[in-house]
C-alpha cells in the first residue's frame, strides 16, 4: 500500500498499488506525465491522477 503526495497539498492515503509499481509508472513512459494514473483505495474506491501531479509516493507498512 502506498500514499501518493501530490501538487497543492493533496495526499492519497491507502492507495492498493505496491511501491515497485508506482515506481515503475514514474520512472518509465509507462504512463505519460500528461495522462491520468489510475488507482483503487483499499476500500475499493477508484481515482485517478495526472501524472504530472504526482510528487511523491511512500509505501505504508500495515503494523500488526
Amino acid at each position: 500500500m502506498v500514499e501518493l503526495y501530490c501538487k497543492d497539498g493533496v495526499i492519497y492515503t491507502d492507495v492498493a498499488m505496491s511501491f515497485e509499481t508506482i515506481e515503475h509508472i514514474m520512472t518509465n513512459n509507462v504512463i505519460r506525465d500528461n495522462d491520468f494514473v489510475p488507482f483503487q483505495f483499499e476500500d475499493g474506491s477508484r481515482g485517478a491522477v495526472r501524472k504530472r501531479n504526482i510528487n511523491g509516493f511512500f509505501e505504508i507498512m500495515e503494523s500488526k
